[in-house]
This record gives C-alpha cells, structure tokens and sequence, in this order.
C-alpha cells in the first residue's frame, strides 16, 4: 500500500497560494476559490481502489482531458519514492466514489498495485460535477485544443442551465466569441482528425473548414496527413482540400491532389480588396491568377507610366503656356512701339 506525506501537502497548498497567476482568468480564479483549496473541516480518507471509479457526466461521456502516459509513468515513480502528496477529490455516487479530480494520480496508484488511494471526499451535485470535472484541469500550463473542445462543448450544452451567455462562457477561457465557436467545431471533427490538431498538423483557424466534412473525408483527410505529417494545413490549404473533396467523388481521390492543395495560389485571397474585386470581375480562372506581388509589380509599373505621361504633359503645356505668354507679350510692345511712332 503507498504512503502520502502531509507535510508535502501542506507545503504544495501553501505554494499555491504563494505563486497563484497574477493575470488569471476569471475560470483560474473561479476554479482556485471553489475547489483548488483543501476545505476547512476536510479529512483525508485512505478509499479502498476496488470503490473508485472514473468519471462518467451526462449521457455516460468520460471526462475531457487526455491520459497522458508519460504522466501517469513519472507520478508513479514519484509516488513510489515519496507517497502520494496530492489526494483525489472524489464524491459519492451510486455507492461508489466517482473521480472528480485525480485521474492520472488514480491510474498511476492503479500501476503501483495500491489497494487504498488517499481521498478528499465532497457532496457534489450531477451539475457541478460536469462542471467541476471541465475545470479541474485549468492548473496545467497548457491544455490540449481537443480537450478545449470537450469542455466548451460542454459549457454551450449546460449553459442555459447555469445561467451563462456565449459571451460569458467565451470570457471565462479568455476567448473571443469567434474562437469559442471555433473550439466547439474541433469536438465535432472525428477522434482521429482532433489528434492531428493537438499535434499541431491542423491550424486552429481551418477547423471551421474541416468540419463540413462527412465524417468518411475526414478519414481519408487523416490518412493523407499521416503520411505527410510535415505538410501542415492552414486555412489556403484548408480552403484547396474543401474544394478537393466537393469537385471529386471519394474514391478517386490521390494522394497527389492532397499535396496539389499545398501549392496552389490564393483563390480570391489578396490582401488588397481591389485585387479581389478585380478578379471577381472579369472571372479569371483560377490558373490564371498571379502572385499579389507580381499583381503590385504589375500595378506601379503601370502607375508609373500613367503619372509619367500626365506630368509630362502638363509640363510640355506650361511650356506652351509660357512660350504663348511670351509672344502675346511681344506682341504688345510691339504694337505700342508702332503707335509712338505714329
């Protein structure tokens, strides 16, 4: 059976204390106050392992984050040598006690053959569990964009029920109403596609693409990314690879049309608003399009030739003016010097 060390627990809550982020997000701070702190009155219980189990939130889905396994590899080490210094927060539920917060601990502990895991155990309600369990990972540095998905998903099912807006949900991650949306389009993309995204094959900002995909493109999108995981998709490419799947019938689709997407040029992507009027415009066919340098190139020699010529020839017309000028006025002493005469 493994140990724990108070004195590591109490020292790691004082720490945390200490070196809470200044700039927190509203959810940090939320997720410090209500369940980040060990409760005055709380005892920690050695629970025998046979009465964990995982969490499971409305319609039996598992909790949201990712197991990592390397994780799970090195608290098992450091368990093994100093106990567990951090236990489970657990609750009460059809005569067990259901993991809210300590999965990785849990499986680690399972590894080491312990028969008793150290627990804080709290009356929570179905609600706030699914809540509680969507936030009790906000400590780690960074979460994955899957798992980000999971939760926001999440937050928009119950947000009715806990009384938040979109706005409300967005700003509690500190993200834009755009990005949330975003996120919320990633848990729709298959399992295998939201893997591409965490290894950063996929750009955030082609997900919205991506998700009008049947559920069989994205497949063959994924079998495509596997075996050329060094070509990342963005949102030009994402754009191609749409097109790619709309113009062909699935089973005719190749590997080289994947990468064609990779290299073809903007479609009515400049940066110059004009440029994309222009284009619509006239219609030019997609092989016909330039780069929008080669388009700026094309645009100054042109302006150059047009600025020339007009100062140029107002130039030569106030020469004329000028030369006119002088005439008229020659003319004019002229007929005066005649009338003296006379």
């Amino acid at each position: 059976m493994g140990k724990y060390d108070f004195v590591a627990m109490e020292k790691q809550a004082k720490e945390k204390e200490v070196s809470a982020p200044v700039n927190a997000t509203p959810l940090e701070v939320e997720y410090d106050n209500t369940w980040g702190k060990q409760k005055a009155g709380e005892v920690v219980e050695e629970i025998n392992i046979a009465l964990l189990t995982t969490f499971k939130g409305k319609n039996g889905r598992k909790q949201p984050f990712k197991l990592n396994k390397d994780k799970v590899e090195k608290l098992a080490e450091s368990i093994k040598d100093i106990g567990l210094a951090t236990p489970l927060i657990v609750r009460v539920k059809n005569d067990k006690y259901q993991i809210l917060s300590g999965h990785h601990r849990f499986d680690a502990c399972k590894k080491l053959g312990m028969e008793k895991i150290p627990c804080i155990v709290r009356k929570v309600s179905d609600q706030d569990a699914e809540k509680y369990v969507m936030e009790c990972n906000i400590q780690r540095l960074k979460l994955l964009p899957s798992e980000y998905g999971k939760i926001l998903e999440r937050y928009m099912d119950i947000k009715e029920t806990l009384d938040l807006t979109v706005e409300e949900v967005a700003n509690k991650f500190g993200f834009s109403r755009k990005m949330l949306y975003r996120y919320v389009n990633l848990s729709k993309l298959t399992e295998d596609l939201q893997d591409q995204v965490d290894y950063e094959r996929i750009y955030i900002e082609a997900i919205d693409l991506l998700v009008k995909l049947s559920e069989e493109q994205q497949n063959k999108l994924c079998e495509f990314i596997k075996l050329y995981p060094n070509k990342t998709i963005v949102v030009n490419s994402g754009k191609n690879i749409l097109d790619m799947f709309a113009e062909n019938d699935l089973e005719n689709i190749t590997v080289e049309m994947y990468l064609e997407c990779f290299n073809k040029p903007k479609k009515n992507g400049y940066k110059n608003k004009i440029y994309n009027n222009v284009y619509k415009k006239y219609d030019v066919p997609e092989d016909k399009q330039i780069d929008e340098k080669e388009i700026d190139k094309l645009v100054t020699h042109y302006l150059d030739d047009y600025f020339s010529k007009r100062f140029e020839k107002a130039k030569v017309q106030e020469i004329v003016k000028e030369e006119v000028k002088e005439e008229t006025k020659d003319e004019i002493v002229e007929e005066e010097s005649e009338d003296l005469e006379r």
